[in-house]
């Protein structure tokens, strides 16, 4: 057992008790015992204490060696930024209409490499909306009024009644457009319309178009809803037309989901109405939301699957609703006038394939009866042919014919 005895002034060391003064243990030279123990712990002390501030020494100017290393790799990696933000900068107007979107922290920089490439190979369709995408068509003649946000747009006036109020970046976003896609036009509306509207909106723009598709190149429903003919976008049709096209490179907008919703998911994309955006979205949504996702559209590898998982938030149209719940129950009707013909079908072919079973039945029994009634009149004649007596057939002896004149 250890009780408290003498502490060593340097640690925490406690000699046990053992019944004598441990001052007063003394060795044979006269010198004291403790004296002696106090003078190598102090000593082992100073070796460790000095052993450990030579580590934290060593591990200190380790340290500092690694920050100036990782300065110095800092610095060379921050300079390598700089230059391919510079390189960035230089392919920058050619590729983005808008200023500094593209530096944006969720926006990742992209490979100058990637800019020439893109440029060569436009083997990609654009399909844009012109009235809800680009522009907002109001008809005066009718006394239509112009929408609340009006004066966030630009206006232009076209055959003297029709007032088209066009986005602030319509234009700067449809020449970015045109130098990665080949971009189209497809509207509602009849052909002298749109022609008109594009002369007068889009100058510039119009030439550089790869082509225009109007109402006569949508698929109208065979009803009205609200007293007005509806109108579809097969790209069926468009892809029919264009083969070098397909799902994985073409990409319709539209602000109405009941026009493009029947294609194939993930070559059409909804995006949000004029009157669901703020002023500063009326004014650059085009340049700095739609630009950025056509460009990371680019660039990604399944073009399809980053339509569906990146696709914008959008208000409920009633209109669109009312037409696609129509649809739904023209499919289900005719879904189930399919499936009631299918079963008419169905048995009307059991019907016949039992006729001709039966047919076939009826004919093996004759042809059963008129085998065993061939049998039993074979049958019939041999036993008649036992019955009766056998009679040997004597010819009769011919007589000479002797001339009457002759005689007498």
């Amino acid at each position: 057992m250890f009780i408290t005895g003498t502490s060593c002034a340097y640690s925490d060391c406690v000699y046990p008790a053992t019944g004598v003064n441990n001052n007063a243990r003394n060795d044979a030279s006269g010198h004291s015992i403790a004296t002696e123990e106090k003078r190598a712990l102090i000593s082992l002390h100073e070796v460790n204490y000095t052993n450990a501030r030579k580590k934290v020494w060593k591990w200190r100017i380790k340290k500092a060696k690694r920050l100036k290393r990782d300065k110095i790799e800092y610095e060379k990696r921050l300079d390598h930024l700089n230059m391919r933000r510079r390189k960035i900068q230089e392919y920058y107007s050619y590729v983005h209409p808008s200023g500094d979107v593209i530096f944006a922290e969720w926006y990742p920089p992209p490979d100058p490499i990637w800019v020439p490439k893109l440029l060569a190979d436009k083997k990609r369709a654009l399909i844009l909306n012109l009235n809800g995408t680009l522009v907002t068509i109001v008809n005066t003649r009718f006394g239509d009024k112009p929408p609340a946000y009006a004066g966030d747009l630009v206006k232009h006036t076209f055959n003297h009644y029709w007032e088209i109020y066009c986005r602030k970046d319509s234009q700067r976003f449809l020449d970015w457009c045109i130098k990665f896609f080949n971009v189209y036009i497809w509207s509602t509306d009849k052909e002298p319309k749109v022609e008109g509207i594009l002369d007068c909106v889009f100058t510039s723009q119009r030439p550089l178009l790869a082509g225009v598709f109007s109402q006569q190149h949508c698929t109208r429903a065979p009803w009205l809803m609200h007293d007005e003919p509806v109108f579809f976008k097969d790209l069926k049709a468009f892809w029919r037309e264009y083969p070098q096209f397909t799902p994985a490179n073409t990409l319709i907008i539209d602000d109405s989901r009941y026009k493009v919703y029947q294609n194939e998911e993930g070559t059409w994309l909804l995006v949000p109405k004029l009157k669901d955006h703020t002023e500063k979205q009326r004014q650059f949504f085009l340049v700095d939301t739609l630009a950025d996702w056509l460009f990371l559209w680019l660039q990604s590898e399944d073009r399809q699957a980053y339509t569906v998982d990146n696709s914008f938030e959008t208000s409920n149209d009633v209109f669109s609703d009312a037409v696609i719940d129509r649809i739904a129950k023209e499919q289900r009707t005719e879904a189930e006038a399919q499936w009631r013909e299918a079963n008419l079908q169905r048995q009307r072919e059991a019907d016949l394939e039992a006729e001709s079973l039966e047919n076939k039945r009826l004919e093996r029994e004759a042809e059963e009866r008129e085998i065993l009634d061939r049998l039993r009149r074979e049958e019939e004649a041999e036993a008649q042919k036992k019955e009766e007596p056998i009679v040997h057939y004597k010819r009769p002896r011919r007589r000479k014919y002797i001339d009457s004149s002759l005689m007498g």
